[in-house]
């Protein structure tokens, strides 16, 4: 089973509605639970939240913000069999590539890659990893730096596919200062 953990605020209730029909499109032969956490002061946050709660083999942490291609959860599952983490390939709204794998040129399938974009993996890998960070941005560079500190490199999944909207409502700018949590926990 797959456990989807999305964080959410009340006012994006619209791209939630979104993000959630496209999980129920694309995982509808696939047993899942979907995770929904409202409302707390940070993606990071919820995410733990989310994974505490999580009864499924694999966790995949989301966002409101994100639509899932078809197919999506085979090269991720696959990936975090093989003891690796795929890195998505992240898509604008109008289709044009946001990021593949480490940055925003596109990369071959099975590459490996900095950073493992809207964590996926399974439970004992999670255990391994330990917490998110508890703030709003950098979660998936966090993942990534204690993946790799357990022995589990990040890969390029290409049909790890998702459409990321950037919906701005409620969003908040700690980037600054999120980054600077990173780099004092030993993030590289």
């Amino acid at each position: 089973m797959i456990s989807v953990v999305i964080p959410t605020l009340t006012v994006r209730k619209a791209w939630l509605e979104r993000c959630l029909y496209a999980y129920e499109q694309t995982l509808r032969e696939v047993p899942h639970e979907t995770i929904v956490i409202t409302d707390r002061p940070a993606c990071g946050v919820a995410w733990n939240e989310g994974i505490e709660q999580a009864k499924g083999n694999y966790i995949h942490l989301s966002a409101d913000d994100l639509e899932p291609l078809p197919g999506w959860q085979y090269p991720a599952m696959e990936s975090a069999d093989n003891g690796e983490l795929p890195a998505a390939r992240i898509l604008n709204t109008d289709g044009t590539l946001q990021s593949c794998g480490t940055d925003h040129l596109e990369h071959g399938e099975g590459e490996e890659a900095f950073v493992a974009r809207i964590p996926f993996a399974t439970r004992e890998q999670f255990d391994l990893i330990g917490p998110m960070m508890n703030e709003q941005y950098m979660g998936d560079y966090w993942f990534s730096h204690r993946g790799r500190q357990v022995g589990l490199k990040s890969v390029v999944r290409r049909d790890y596919c998702f459409f990321h909207h950037y919906a701005q409502e409620g969003r908040i700018d700690t980037l600054s200062a999120d980054v600077r949590a990173y780099k004092k926990r030993g993030g590289e």
